[in-house]
């Protein structure tokens, strides 16, 4: 597997790096862009892999088709979980919560067929933290806007696709982290590590997990994606990337210190030693240097 090599710099040049690297990225934003325009679509659809920046991608896109004129409002297909009690289980008896089953697809495909007929519609909200769906909604009036884009693991899902009301116009991206990261002469972080990384600080941040928590989800992740997403890849028109290179450096500290929580009698120790000891060779890298509209800010902040 291909990997990059981590720009080990001094550190008065590490902010000339990122602004390099993310220059990349908002350049496969821009191009997202233009072909949405060229294709005149009305609905555009973004699926990735989990920790692989859909939030943030599907608001830069956003943004992008903005600068354009268009109107635009963003959501996720994450919001139209059902309540956790209802997810499928997994062959170890754990949830699954990333099984199409606990998406509700039917209220998805009556949301975009009242979009696309000018009608007005309400969007669930999941509150992460108690794992259940608020009690209020967000309504999207038509009137209001020109462009909806609906991101999310199972946006690019045949099912939701295929539900589509005939002549509607729509674009499939994608997006992925499509290659590790390396010191020079070190074992490279795999993309999957890297996601893993982003996920380990965004379930202690914003979803109340510590790392064992995420590693006992994150053991299903990988096998549900081969089977829930990448069949889909074929939908898409075109892949951004949201590889960073110089991503360990911001996020070494954080990690590591999340890492280090993990005790000697969790089943998940070797894997937290083994990734602990691939992050310490990158040098730390102030998470202040991460400009406001990066990927990362989603994982980070």
């Amino acid at each position: 597997m291909k990997h990059a090599v981590f720009p080990n710099v001094e550190p008065a040049l590490a902010k000339e790096i990122i602004l390099r690297e993310e220059a990349a990225y908002h350049a496969s934003i821009a191009r997202a862009a233009e072909i949405t325009l060229e294709k005149e679509a009305r609905f555009v659809f973004l699926a990735g892999p989990s920790c692989s920046g859909k939030t943030t991608t599907g608001k830069a896109l956003d943004e992008a088709l903005e600068v354009a004129g268009k109107r635009v409002v963003t959501f996720s297909t994450d919001d139209f979980f059902f309540n956790e009690e209802r997810a499928p289980l997994n062959e170890d008896g754990t949830p699954n919560y990333d099984a199409f089953e606990h998406t509700d697809s039917e209220t998805i495909l009556s949301v975009l067929g009242a979009l696309s007929r000018g009608e007005d519609a309400e969007i669930p909200i999941f509150d992460f933290n108690t794992g259940h769906r608020s009690d209020e909604v967000f309504p999207i009036s038509p009137k209001d806007y020109d462009v909806f884009i609906l991101e999310g693991i199972h946006a690019l899902n045949d099912r939701i696709l295929e539900g589509m009301p005939k002549g509607e116009k729509w674009v499939c991206f994608y997006l992925d982290v499509t290659q590790g990261v390396a010191m020079e002469g070190q074992e490279p972080l795999l993309p999957t590590e890297i996601r893993f990384c982003r996920r380990l600080i965004r379930d202690y941040k914003h979803r109340n997990a510590g790392a064992e928590r995420t590693f006992s989800l994150w053991k299903n992740v990988i096998p549900s994606e081969q089977e829930i997403l990448h069949p889909f890849r074929k939908n898409a028109t075109f892949t951004i990337d949201t590889n960073f290179p110089y991503e360990p450096a911001v996020e070494k500290q954080e990690v590591t210190e999340l890492l280090a929580h993990v005790p000697p009698e969790s089943p998940y120790y070797e894997k937290a030693q083994a990734l602990w000891k691939k992050l310490m060779p990158f040098p730390a890298w102030e998470e202040a240097l991460v400009p406001k509209n990066s990927v990362l800010q989603e994982f980070i902040d």
